[in-house]
Formats: structure tokens, sequence, C-alpha cells
């Protein structure tokens, strides 16, 4: 039957009813303990981070059927639909906005407050995606210290609110066919340069709203596939299943080396969208409908919300890798927190409206607002308070906003680069590389210059020199890093010389490593790959028929530091709260992730008398106690690099060693 305005004598089609869906709810349970497992770094739950794609699919899916219904009834009002957003989203985030400022306060280091001010900035307006685009990656080790990075997600659904009424309102008024057809469209449209950014430009791929509205657009089509839904309760039951076994599959098997979002991402949207097309299933929907699931999806804007924070600012407090008991510790916290913010505050404001707001609450609200975005401001524009330090770290620090550019050991060498006496007709080595041999180029040049020899550099970052292999990004060949390889590789064919040679051995080329057809190259475990990096460098030292020798530079141990919490970080922060960072600065050298990666390749190198395998660890550490600072120098210019301290340091230790297979 249809319904009649009675004032406009105007009749329209039923209005789709709001019917609770407990196992929505349920969906939602899966996709915050999905993000939840991945931040927290469980091994098999890696791919975790597709539960925003999921919560992305259902907003897609509530958004479009409250949308259409509205335009049925003639009640569409882009103003109320933003309004009813704005409740539904602000408070609990202005809530934690403000807490994570007073935290940051307390803890951060000056860099990382200012970083913090402009995310908060970015988030309250709705813009932390850009912010995050601007600055770094989702997966770059520095996002680990940013308390508000889960907010891109955020940013991008509530851009998307500010669009998509408008696709269904003007398709609507046109034809009511043409809602699904243009939402299909859109959606086919954004998937194809999902995809093509995705390899591209993965940062863009990830963060612009454009690049994900195929994910809404998975849910919203669910709509109208519910008016086929079969009646057959089997049917039901053999799709949920497929569902769930999709979505536990991407979780299980998805890490931060797959091309993402793009088709890889379509996978567990479709996935996420049969969930609730088939959420009703009278056996396998109890998963999902259940008391228990459903509760914490009630919770889980609230727990996606505190979770991160929590995260960030434990391990930014304690300095050092977390181990199972306190990741558990840190999940239980999150529900702690998670649970009266939304029973005190999401929950009391959701549903409420601007014409029911009190004049003395609509007050309080605006000056919460206004100290937020102006305790933001400050901290930015402060250069993050660092008067909160002690006048000696402040005299310090002002001479160090760059210092990992201005103290890398590598700084000034970059690409191909002479290092030590200019004036030798000879050459005496060539050192070849990523960004890990580049950090010996200061020690080097400084060697070199003082006995009169000369050498070629040249390396390049996150780059594996390797005559039969490449470096892949996002599953295609990365071209710089060809480039680098063939024109280290000429050189060593070109001068009979030896070779010093230095990678990042702690693993990244295990994602990495492609032959040069394209294909990846994959490792049964570490010996498998330590082989690699052995035949790898036996191909350097053979090339063309020759015998050269080559010394293999081993990784340092490190400042100690995780999640990019760097050791001028430790030394530059407040002390309102004692943090066990400086515990950190001496640690035992089993705990940094370069220690079993250095013995490995060592061993399997052993036993060729032209391959030289010299280890850090040797100076850098004594009785298995490793040191960030010697004296009160720092030796690293972040939290795995030497600076150029650190640099000549360790090349001088060896030096006896380096001049005796040089000359």
């Amino acid at each position: 039957m249809a319904e009649t305005d009675s004032v406009n004598n105007i009749q329209y089609e039923n209005p789709i009813k709001e019917i609770y869906h407990p196992d929505i709810d349920g969906l939602r349970a899966f996709a915050i303990l999905g993000v939840l497992l991945f931040h927290l770094k469980f091994e098999y739950f890696m791919g975790g981070f597709i539960g925003v794609d999921v919560f992305f699919v259902i907003s897609g899916y509530l958004i479009t059927k409250k949308l259409y219904s509205d335009c049925i009834t003639g009640n569409f009002s882009i103003l109320r639909f933003l309004s009813g957003r704005f409740f539904r989203l602000y408070p609990s985030l202005v809530t934690v906005l403000l807490f994570t400022l007073i935290a940051g306060f307390l803890l951060l280091s000056p860099e990382h407050l200012k970083t913090l001010g402009e995310s908060t900035i970015g988030a309250f307006f709705s813009v932390s995606n850009l912010v995050f685009l601007k600055n770094t990656g989702y997966f770059a080790p520095a996002s680990e210290t940013n308390p508000l990075l889960h907010t891109w997600a955020l940013g991008v659904e509530q851009q998307f609110y500010l669009v998509w009424p408008f696709i269904i309102f003007l398709s609507f008024k046109f034809r009511k066919w043409t809602v699904p057809a243009m939402i299909f469209l859109l959606g086919a449209v954004s998937l194809w340069l999902s995809q093509i950014n995705a390899i591209h430009s993965p940062s863009q791929a990830y963060f612009l709203p454009q690049y994900r509205v195929f994910e809404f657009a998975a849910g919203a089509m669910i709509f109208w596939a519910d008016r086929f839904k079969p009646t057959a309760n089997i049917i039901l039951e053999a799709l949920l299943l497929v569902g769930l076994s999709i979505l536990m599959y991407c979780t299980m098997t998805y890490n931060d080396a797959t091309p993402f979002p793009g088709f890889k991402a379509l996978l567990p949207c479709v996935a996420a969208a049969v969930c609730i097309y088939a959420g009703n299933a009278r056996c396998l929907g109890y998963l999902l409908r259940n008391k228990l699931v459903a509760g914490i999806g009630l919770i889980s804007y609230s727990l996606y919300l505190v979770h991160w924070p929590v995260i960030v600012f434990y391990k930014y407090y304690t300095y050092r890798p977390i181990v199972l008991h306190e990741k558990l510790a840190l999940l239980a916290a999150s529900f702690l927190l998670a649970y009266p913010l939304y029973r005190f505050i999401e929950n009391q404001f959701r549903r409420l409206k601007f014409s029911k707001v009190r004049k003395r609450n609509g007050a309080l609200a605006l000056i919460v607002a206004g100290f937020v975005l102006c305790s933001a401001s400050y901290v930015y524009f402060s250069q993050g308070a660092y008067w909160r330090l002690d006048k000696h770290a402040i005299q310090k620090l002002t001479n160090q906003q760059k210092f990992h550019a201005e103290q890398y050991g590598g700084a000034g060498f970059h690409g191909e680069s002479i290092l030590g006496d200019k004036t030798q007709p000879t050459i005496s080595a060539i050192v070849i590389g990523d960004s890990f041999a580049g950090q010996w180029a200061s020690g080097l040049n400084e060697l070199l210059a003082k006995n009169h020899l000369k050498a070629i550099s040249i390396w390049n970052n996150r780059c594996l020199i390797a005559p039969h292999f490449v470096t892949g990004r996002n599953g295609i060949i990365d071209k710089a890093c060809l480039t680098a390889s063939d024109r280290a590789l000429e050189l060593v064919r070109t001068y009979a010389v030896p070779v010093i040679y230095a990678e990042s051995w702690s693993g990244e080329y295990k994602k990495m490593s492609m032959s040069k057809t394209g294909e990846p190259i994959t490792f049964s475990g570490d010996a498998d790959y330590y082989k690699f990096i052995r035949d790898n460098i036996i191909d350097i030292q053979r090339m063309d028929g020759a015998s050269r020798k080559v010394i293999v530079m081993g990784s340092p141990p490190g400042d100690g530091s995780t999640m990019g919490v760097n050791l001028k970080t430790c030394l530059y922060r407040p002390t309102y709260l004692s943090s066990a960072c400086h515990d950190f600065l001496a640690f035992r050298q089993e705990s940094s992730v370069t220690y079993l990666n250095n013995i490995g390749i060592k061993g399997v190198l052993s036993g060729d008398p032209n391959i030289v395998f010299l280890n850090p660890y040797d100076f850098l550490c004594s009785n298995g106690i490793c040191k960030s600072l010697v004296g009160d120098e720092i030796i690293y210019s972040d939290d795995a690099h030497l600076s150029v301290v650190g640099s000549k340091m360790v090349i001088d230790y060896f030096s006896a060693q380096i001049l005796a297979l040089l000359r």
C-alpha cells in the first residue's frame, strides 16, 4: 500500500522501515576485532586492517538505505542527514581528541606533540586522511607514533557523507532506477582508479575517498539485492559461510606488502556485503547475532576511537617491543575505556538534534571544542611546546629539528659519490647497497682520505643490489631501484677492486624481492632467506669471472627503540611522567631485530676467504649489552641508522681489517 501526505495530497511508496539488525553489529564486531589484533601485531591477523573496509561496506548499506527511504517519503534533507551524522560521530571524537592531547602533552617529545597538534586539527575538521597523505604512509614506521592515525578512516567516511546524499537524491529525481545504476557505475570507476593508484600511488589510493567509493558502493548495492533474497535458509547459510570464510582468509593472509586497496580490497568488501545479505541465516547467523558479539559491535565506534591512542601511548612510554601479556592487557584496556565512552557520550548524543540542544549544554560543547582546537593549534605553532623540557635539552633540540637529515652517516653522499682522497688516480673499492650502505659513507670517507685511497659509493634507499633479482613495490618492479642496481653492478664490472656491500639484513627484502620478470620471490624460512643473501653476494663477488674481495657490513643493533620512538625523542621528552625509555639506552643485544640476522648471514658466509663479514655489534655491544650513546655522543640518526659520529666510530674500529683487504 501507499502512504498519502494529507496536506499536499501527494502519494508516496511505503518507506523502508528501520529495523535493528544485530547481525550487522556482529559484523562490526568482526571488523573492530580485526583492526585491534592487527594494531597489536598478532602474527596471524596482519590483514586485520580490512576491518576498516568492512566498516565502509556497512556504512554504504545503511546510509544508502536511509537516504533512499527519505527520497521515497519526500523527507530528504541534507541538513537533517548531516546533523544526524554530526551527533553520531563528533561528541565521542572530540572527547577522545581532548584526552589524547592531554596525554600527549604529558608524554610526547616536542617533535611528536607538534605532529599530534596537526593531526588533531585534521581530525576535528574531518581531513586527517589528507594530513596523513601529506606526511606519511599508513604502514610507515613513523605512523606508529601518531595516536590519531586511525582517524584517517573517519575523514574518508565523513567526506563520503558530504557527497553521497546528492548522488542518491539527484539520481532519484531523474529516475528511481538510475540510483542503483549510478552507484554501480561509480563503484566500477572507483575500483578501476583504485587499482591503478594502488600500484603507482599507493598512499593516495589508501587515503583519498574517491579510491574507496567502490567499498561503500558494495554495501549500497545490497540494499537492492535484499529484494531478491532467497527463501531457502540453506542458501543463506552457504552464502554466510562463504562470506565469513573469505573475511577470515583475508585477515590471516593479507599484510603491509599487499597492494591495497584496488582489486585486493574488492574481495573482503564483497565478502562483507554477502555477510550483510545473508546475516539472518538461521544457524550461522547466530555467530553474528548473539548478544556478546552484537554487544561488541554496539561499542565498535568507541572502541575504534580509543584503542589506537592506548596502544601508541603505552608503547611510547615503555620504549620497547611489547610481549603477549601486554598485548592482552592493552586489548582489555581498550574495552574498559570504550564502554564508558559509549555509555556516557556516544549513546547519549547519537540521536540528538540541534533544535533540542539546551543553551547551557551547547555553550559547554562549544567551549570544549574551542579548547581542543586552540590547544592543538598552540602545540603545533609552538613547535610542540618544547619549553616543557629542561634548558639544556631545549638548547640542543633547537639545533636538531632535522636531526636525521643532517646527522645521518650518509648525509651528503646520496646517489653516486667519490669517497676519500679525490686526487688519487685509481679506485680502491666500490661501496654498494641501500641506506645501510650509505650510513658508512662518513666513516669510510674519513678513513680513505687519511690513507690516500679513493672509492666510489653508490646506494639507494630500500633497494637491493643484485645481478639476478630486483626490488618490488606493490607487486611491480621499482624502476629507480633497478636503475641504481644496474649502475652499481656496472661499476663492479668496470673496476676489479674489492666491494664493500651493505643492505638492510633485517628481512624487508623477504617481501620486496622479485625476479627480473616480475615474479615475487618467496622464502620457506630464515635459513632460505640467508641462503638467498649468500648466493647474491657470491654472484657479485664472481661477476664476470672475477674473484674479488667482498667486505659485508652487518647491521648495527639500533638505538633500542621501537615503533619510530627513536633515541632523540627519548632524550627530548618531558619529565612530568617518568618513562622507561631511558632504561633502554642500554639493552640486551638479543632484543635487537638485527642480532639474529647478522649471525645467520655471517654463518652462511663463513668458509669463503674472499668474503669478510664485519659485525658492528663487536664495537657497539659489550658483554651482551648494547648502548645507544657513546659518552655524550648520539651515535644513531634514527632508530636504525648510524649518525656521522657513529659511522666514524665503527669504521675506525674496523679500520685495520678494511685497509688490509683494500691494499
